[in-house]
């Protein structure tokens, strides 16, 4: 189940939230998870890859 899936639902509001919600404990959003990030890495060296143009991965319609 892949965003691009989420964001096209049609129907019920509440099936779009449940579908939603269960996308998120697969793919949870990264800053919620900041400060838990910072301790694992504390004193170490991060390194974050921001692929917004698709040189790192190509752009396709569907992640999945």
């Amino acid at each position: 189940m892949g965003l691009a899936r989420l964001s096209s639902t049609e129907g019920d509001q509440n099936e779009f939230s449940i579908e939603y919600t269960s996308w998120l404990v697969e793919h949870p959003y990264a800053l919620d998870k900041f400060e838990e990030m910072k301790s694992i890495a504390k004193e170490k060296k991060i390194t974050i890859f921001l692929d917004y143009d698709g040189t790192l991965s190509n752009i396709v319609p569907n992640p999945e």
